[in-house]
């Protein structure tokens, strides 16, 4: 193949199993060396703010607790949905990281592990904007570089774009892999099954692709 195959992954910074999909799919990226390239995709699960009640904050809690098992997950515990500093939206962390992505894929990849730390394993409200800039310059960004583009509208319009093709491609659900394109699996998968799903796109002829969905 002259070009790697490109895998997009929809995610939200605050959901915990898309924190374990991010791993395994990393993970995947670096067995798969040059014949694989990773982008993140965002796909805010809320993209209004909103308080989160006290019965839908335990729902999240328990699917916390669930991903917290995976290996990928351990650490993880739900304080930041137990307490009184809840996020109204996740669409602050997802523009940021898009703000992130301007200084580079491996400054991103950086401040979103740093998000995943501090919101899933130590509770903190990544969605406030005073921990978003701290954060950005504990991971080394350019931060009045970051400032610009976190304010910036095109940033916010890229994020919400993001979010209409992902709804326009059938995704409801995430974490989610577009695969070349044509291939959606949905949720998060073990490492062993993203591994077999790009190997069977790799297998497919590129002159004739057919979308699939993989439920």
């Amino acid at each position: 193949m002259s070009e790697p195959v490109r895998l997009q992954l929809f995610h939200d910074a605050l959901c915990a199993w898309c924190a374990v999909a991010v791993e395994r799919v990393f993970a995947l990226e670096r067995d798969f060396g040059g014949l694989l390239s990773v982008t993140l995709r965002p796909f805010p699960l809320r993209p209004d703010e909103q308080l989160v009640g006290r019965p839908e904050a335990a729902k999240v809690s328990r699917r916390l607790k669930r991903a917290a098992r995976e290996p990928e997950g351990q650490g993880m515990v739900a304080d930041l949905w137990q307490g009184d500093d809840r996020p109204l939206s996740s669409m602050p962390p997802l523009i940021a990281l898009e703000a992130a992505l301007v200084q580079g894929r491996d400054a991103q990849r950086a401040f979103l592990r740093k998000l995943h730390e501090n919101a899933l394993k130590r509770g903190i409200n990544v969605a406030r904007r005073d921990v978003l800039f701290e954060l950005a310059s504990t991971v080394g960004l350019d931060v009045p570089r970051f400032a610009l583009a976190f304010d910036s509208s095109a940033t916010v319009r890229a994020v919400e774009l993001s979010h209409r093709e992902a709804l326009g491609r059938g995704v409801r659900a995430i974490p989610a892999i577009a695969v070349g394109e044509d291939w959606l699996l949905t949720g998060a998968r073990p490492l062993c099954e993203y591994r077999e799903v790009v190997r069977g796109w790799m297998q497919q002829h590129r002159d004739h692709p057919r979308a699939r969905v993989i439920h």
